[in-house]
Parts: structure tokens; sequence; C-alpha cells
């Protein structure tokens, strides 16, 4: 189980070589919000690998989850509100970011929290996601303008944001609570998800090649 456990972190680690291998070769042809995304997929390994450095030297490596949720947070409601289009998500959405980035350095300075998971500000960062995962799900309903949604790039983006996030939401809620138990299925089930994840991301920015918007 050890073992298995082990095998699955490394890969997920290693599993965001792919979507950052595709946005590298295609970034020219990349559309602005899909552009966007490569450069939050390339942030996220340059602090996994800064992460891991810490890790190995027996530093604390979490006040890295408390910048990666502000800057995940930030580019991924940017680019649904982009796609969204609405002046009223705009509003709600740019209102929401400067709430959330204000609470998320604030809450953890007040609290002494840095070296610890940032459990509520995720929680709160993936129920925002989620959010805008539904709104831009019934826009593509209503509006009814992509006829092959398994090759719109965003309609695959979107649909793995809403597994990961949905699948990871709670146990991030109570990630405190389960770093100070031996109980190893909350990570399992977050590496089968960053893994699929990440694969659609790498899905999402290969087929974006084919879109100019």
């Amino acid at each position: 189980m050890k073992l298995l456990l082990l095998a699955l972190h490394y890969t997920s680690l290693c599993s965001v070589l792919l979507p950052a291998t595709i946005t590298t070769v295609s970034f020219r042809v990349l559309p602005k919000t899909l552009k966007l995304l490569g450069v939050f997929i390339f942030f996220t390994l340059g602090l996994e690998a800064i992460s891991i450095v810490f890790s190995k030297c027996d530093i604390n490596n979490l006040i890295f989850f408390h910048v990666h949720t502000i800057v995940e947070t930030l580019f991924l409601i940017h680019i649904f509100m982009t796609l969204i289009g609405n002046k009223w998500v705009y509003r709600f959405g740019y209102i929401f970011l400067i709430g959330f980035v204000s609470f998320a350095i604030i809450h953890p300075w007040i609290n002494n929290s840095f070296q610890e998971f940032n459990s509520l500000e995720r929680g709160i960062s993936g129920l925002a996601i989620l959010i805008f995962c539904v709104i831009f799900f019934g826009k593509l309903i209503i509006r009814l303008e992509i006829e092959r949604l398994m090759d719109y790039p965003y309609f695959l983006m979107a649909s793995g944001l809403l597994f990961y996030f949905s699948g990871t939401l709670f146990s991030f809620l109570y990630a405190n609570e389960y770093l100070n138990t031996t109980d190893q299925t909350n990570w399992l089930i977050h590496s089968l998800l960053n893994i699929l994840l990440n694969l659609i991301f790498a899905i999402t920015l290969w087929k974006g090649r084919k879109w100019t918007s």
C-alpha cells in the first residue's frame, strides 16, 4: 500500500509535465485564454519543484500551498470570466477575487498559519471555481453554439476542473486533520484526481491549437 501511494504521489507530481510540454510546443498558436492556462501550468510546475526541494531538505513547504491557491484562483476564475463574458459575472468575479486574495493573505497572517495547510482558503477557492464551472456549462446549454462538445477545449477544461474540485473539496477542508492521521485515503484520491486533471489539461491544450478564441 505504501509503495502504491508513493508511486501515485510521484506520478501526480510529474503529471504536470505533460500539459507543460504541450504548452511549450503550442504556445504561439493557442488562444489567449489557453495561453493563460499554460502560464498557470508552468507556474505550478515551478512551484512544485521548489516545494520538493524544501521537502527533501526537511523545510516546511506548506506556504507554497497558500501561494498556489491564490494564483490558481486568480488564473482560473479570470479564464472563466472571459469565457462567460457577462458583465454581472465580471463584477461578481472581480469583487470575489479582491475579497478572496485579501482574506487568503490576512487570515493566515493573523492566525500565524502559513506553515499549516490552508484548508479554509482552499475550500472557498474550490467552491468558487465549481460555481464558475456551473455558470459556464449553463451558458453552453443556453446558447447551443458548440456542436461537438468533446472537441471544444474549454468544455474539457471545465469538466476536468469540475471533477477535480468536486472530488477534493471536502478533503481539502479537513486536510489538517488528515495530516495528523495514518489514513492515506485522502491523498490517494487527490493524487488520482490530480493526474486526471493534468491529462485533461493536456488534451485541452492539444485541441486548443485549432481554436482562435
